[in-house]
């Protein structure tokens, strides 16, 4: 088909939520500590990451890979394959996708959610006097990154939170929505 069909009920108390991101080879291919499928998760967890920020539930994503010429079919499964376990992770599918020749690859990435109306969460509903709340550990992945490329000598422990870091991103899908159901934050943004 020319275009997805989303099988999906949009209520009057709801809105259709729609963000694109564009990504290409992450860190964790290029130092060689993961396959391809981290970069499929990496494209999908960015683009949904905005949807779970702005009090939605993700139900879909759409996918452009450009691809140069000596790019692998075996990269290309790899990376397919880690987007569609991103998918999945959030509770959405891979509804339709496109390629494109380009001289460097890169991943666009455009994702379908839904939210309540009452629900919703934007950059700028902040109050004076609300509470900064941060999710998961602030500085991963650039020290991951620097670990990796410099081969400093961390713990096991450190090395495989740097690890993970790099090659998972993990929105906190559960806690966004569970915020944006119970109303209690104001404002949201992603950090990613």
């Amino acid at each position: 088909h020319d275009a997805a069909f989303i099988d999906t009920t949009i209520n009057e108390d709801e809105v259709l939520l729609m963000n694109t991101d564009r990504s290409g080879i992450n860190t964790a291919y290029t130092l060689g500590i993961a396959n391809g499928e981290c970069v499929g998760d990496f494209g999908v967890s960015h683009a949904v990451s905005d949807i779970i920020a702005s009090g939605g539930e993700p139900v879909s994503v759409s996918i452009a890979l450009l691809l140069p010429e000596d790019i692998t079919l075996r990269f290309v499964k790899e990376v397919m394959l880690g987007a569609q376990k991103a998918a999945k992770k959030y509770g959405a599918f891979i509804a339709a996708g496109d390629t494109k020749k380009n001289p460097k690859f890169a991943m666009v990435v455009t994702a379908i959610g839904k939210a309540h109306k009452l629900e919703r969460l934007t950059r700028s509903k902040a109050k004076k006097d609300d509470l900064l709340v941060l999710t998961g550990n602030l500085g991963t992945m650039l020290s991951g990154q620097l670990t990796f490329k410099k081969k400093l000598n961390v713990s096991k422990e450190a090395k495989e939170i740097f690890k993970n870091a790099l090659i998972y991103q993990n929105p906190p899908y559960k806690l966004g929505l569970e915020l944006s159901k119970s109303r209690v934050a104001n404002a949201c943004t992603d950090i990613s």
